[in-house]
């Protein structure tokens, strides 16, 4: 079952979701903003047309005024996960094995091994 990744109102990753609780959360109006592809989910028949409901939800949530300390752990597998292993150069799908971790900001210049400065990369 596909998962929705839930990030503080900070963007700092917290855990993995079902659809149902992203589904809430929107509904509450308690998410901030998202980022990724909608994901679709069929969620029944409507009662009032007979045509099959189909509810949205970006890839990537934040949850307006939550911080939480970082539950998912920092390592090749969730970044890939996180970025649904597509490479942040030519856009294309790759297996994990065939993606790297890519800093945005050059490590050599300073820039940090983490959630907000690194991205997939293909090799």
């Amino acid at each position: 079952m596909q998962q929705i990744l839930m990030l503080d109102n900070g963007g700092r990753p917290c855990e993995w979701v079902p659809p149902e609780k992203a589904f809430s959360l929107k509904r509450r109006g308690a998410i901030a903003w998202g980022v990724g592809e909608d994901l679709e989910f069929h969620a029944g028949v409507s009662n009032h047309t007979g045509e099959p409901s189909i509810l949205r939800v970006p890839a990537i949530i934040s949850v307006r005024n939550q911080t939480f300390a970082g539950r998912v752990p920092f390592c090749n597998a969730t970044l890939f996960a996180r970025d649904q292993h597509i490479c942040c150069y030519c856009g294309l799908r790759f297996t994990r094995s065939m993606l790297t971790k890519e800093h945005i900001h050059p490590q050599s210049k300073g820039g940090a091994t983490s959630w907000l400065n690194c991205a997939a990369a293909c090799q």
